[in-house]
């Protein structure tokens, strides 16, 4: 007998726009109303959607994006997972304040709809990797554990090596640094301080107060430099100045059986998320 979740389509007002803003749920097979259950909010990839976060991915994906289909019913938890929206685009939020002030307000939108909660947790790839280290940065408070595959610690960082021809030829075909510009309203140098509250290696204190386990590549070409520039790096700084935190990061890289890396096996290194792995780490707290 095949096990599946329940899908549910919320439309919420956001407290930032006038607009109704959407909201996929995900509940366990043999969901019972009025039973507690642990939620874990994914914000989604750069371009996705919230439907493919939980299905397949993007059509263009190089690896095999399993989503978090079958999640739900195979851990009992519940999962919710908001379609982006930003300062002028949704699919491209790259954790706009309001945003993450929506993330924030989950939790709440979910009891509103007698839908209980006992723990909360958050987990994203690539920019919903990005916006859930904001989230946490922002509100430490409400989160049990975190877990960010691949993602954007530092903005202007990402944006310059984008620019400077660093990363996949892809992201300059998509013309992506323009996509930034017009989403958080001009370029680092034009805008810094809209770079900077957007950006989590700036919220450090407020990350090593929650658990959080980073999977980072040393190999992939779309978030590159993880290691000097990004979420390496971020695991680094929270761990030299709060050395009690739980934080925890693994180089992923090596664990696909690649026997080189070509310009499609990096690609494949900055896809790979396993949700599976991340809701069996985030339930033992």
């Amino acid at each position: 007998m095949n096990v599946t979740d329940e899908l549910k389509l919320y439309n919420f007002n956001s407290k930032h726009r006038e607009a109704k803003k959407e909201l996929l749920v995900a509940l366990p097979c043999g969901y019972k109303k009025g039973h507690k259950y642990p939620l874990i909010i994914s914000p989604h990839p750069f371009g996705f959607s919230h439907l493919e976060n939980y299905y397949l991915g993007s059509p263009d994906l190089s690896y095999p994006f399993r989503g978090w289909k079958g999640i739900p019913s195979k851990f009992n938890v519940i999962v919710a997972i908001p379609l982006g929206h930003g300062r002028k685009f949704d699919r491209v939020s790259l954790a706009w304040k309001y945003q993450i002030d929506d993330i924030g307000d989950i939790p709440f939108l979910l009891e509103k709809e007698d839908i209980k909660i006992n723990k909360t947790y958050i987990c994203g790839l690539s920019m919903g990797g990005l916006e859930t280290l904001a989230a946490i940065g922002k509100n430490p408070e409400m989160f049990d554990a975190g877990f960010c595959f691949n993602g954007i610690s530092d903005i202007p960082e990402w944006y310059k090596d984008i620019d400077n021809g660093l990363t996949d030829k892809k992201m300059r075909e998509m013309k992506v640094t323009d996509l930034i510009c017009e989403e958080i309203g001009g370029s680092p140098e034009d805008c810094p301080s809209k770079y900077f509250q957007r950006s989590p290696v700036n919220m450090i204190e407020n990350l090593s107060k929650v658990p959080l386990f980073i999977y980072w590549s040393s190999m992939e070409s779309i978030v590159v430099n993880q290691e000097t520039k990004q979420t390496k790096k971020l695991y680094d700084l929270i761990k030299a100045k709060y050395k009690k935190s739980e934080i925890y990061e693994h180089d992923h890289s090596f664990d696909h059986g690649f026997s080189e890396f070509s310009d499609i096996e990096r690609i494949r290194c900055h896809e790979f998320c396993d949700f599976s792995v991340s809701a069996n780490w985030l339930l033992q707290y």
